[in-house]
This record gives structure tokens, sequence and C-alpha cells, in this order.
């Protein structure tokens, strides 16, 4: 996976944040990875996490710069399950009449809300599986001390 990630002003947070986009992709989308580009932008945004799908191997993401490590790798896992739904066709949107409608898995949706979205519930409900096993892989390949030495320096305060 070709990963650019900018604004991000500690390179010990740009090394988490790569180490994590890896280890997502190596479970989520184990086949493509190599096909995708993805460039992470740090920026002040109101959620904590968007993804862009430009084509099906060009993607944007984008991180609030407000959050604190532990935050981010949630949201980067949240995030890259959404990449793998437009990776995988899972998810397509399209714009009818200017107004934009998601095709999951076949299924025509439009104005439903958030939560109820399906391709959301999936993101959420594999968000902290992703993340708890992040840190497992870390500790096996003694990758612990380069999260935990971030997190310990930037704790819960703004990254930007």
């Amino acid at each position: 996976m070709k990963i650019k990630v900018r604004k991000f002003n500690d390179r010990k947070l740009v090394k988490v944040i790569k180490y994590a986009i890896n280890y997502y992709a190596d479970k989520l989308l184990p086949d493509l990875k190599n096909l995708i580009e993805l460039e992470v932008i740090c920026r002040k945004i109101p959620a904590d996490g968007t993804l862009y799908s430009f084509d099906r191997y060009d993607y944007e993401m984008e991180i609030n710069k407000n959050l604190d490590v532990e935050t981010i790798l949630v949201t980067l896992a949240h995030e890259m399950v959404h990449l793998k739904q437009y990776a995988t066709k899972q998810l397509k949107s399209k714009v009818v009449s200017g107004k934009e409608i998601d095709i999951w898995l076949g299924k025509k949706y439009k104005n439903l809300n958030y939560l109820d979205q399906p391709w959301e519930k999936e993101a959420s409900s594999l968000e902290m599986q992703l993340y708890t096993g992040l840190i497992v892989n870390s500790l096996v390949e003694s990758k612990f001390d380069m999260i935990f030495e971030t997190r310990k320096q930037r704790g819960f305060y703004a990254i930007g």
C-alpha cells in the first residue's frame, strides 16, 4: 500500500499511523493492499475522520487534528473498514439528480440516519476489534514501545 501522511508534525506519530494502516490493510484487504494509494491528512474537521474515494484504488482520509493517539488509531480502523467497503465494491456512492445515493451490497439507500447505515454498523463493529488486534500485534512485534511512547508524549493533547 502506498501511504502518504501529511500535516502531522510528529514523526513518531507518522510512523505509528503508517504501521496501523498497514496492519489494518493486512487484515481487511490482503489481496488488494498493494494496489491502493492512501493519503492521510491531519486537519480540523467536524468528525473524527472522513474517507474520500476517487476511484477503486485511490483514497484520501482526513483525521481530526484534535484527537489523542488512541482515538486516532480507532478512527483509522473505522475509516479503513470503509476503504475496504469501497475497494471491494460492497459500498458504492452515486449522484443521481443532484442527490447522493449509497449502494450497499446492491441495495440503494438514501436519507438514512448515520447510525442506521449498514456500512457504518459494520465499521463501528470492527473498529475496536482491529484496534485491539493492532495493540496485541505491536506487542508481538515489539512495536508497542513505538505506540506507547507516542501516546505518552501526546496523551490526550491536540496533535495538530
